[in-house]
């Protein structure tokens, strides 16, 4: 998967959760990460995106599907991402 995708979800976690639920969300996917800084060009793992969102479902109680909504990702087959897991 692209960081392009990845970087939508980023932008969505970051604009509506606080610091410590964003920090809770990558440790419970297992990512850890110097910065937030996502190279849009760059390969990432296809699991990462549906850990980050079933994280985000645990800390906050948001949907999974809904983070997916919320992002960019929506138009670009979204629903195939969140079910790749």
């Amino acid at each position: 998967m692209y960081g392009v995708l990845l970087d939508s979800i980023f932008e969505v976690m970051r604009s509506e959760f606080d610091v410590s639920q964003w920090t809770e969300i990558q440790r419970l996917a297992g990512y850890h990460s110097d910065t937030d800084v996502i190279n849009e060009f760059q390969c990432y793992s296809d699991s990462l995106i549906p850990r980050l969102t079933s994280a985000a479902h645990v800390v906050t109680g948001i949907a999974s599907e809904q983070v997916i909504k919320r992002s960019s990702c929506s138009q670009w087959g979204g629903g195939r991402i969140q079910g790749s897991a």
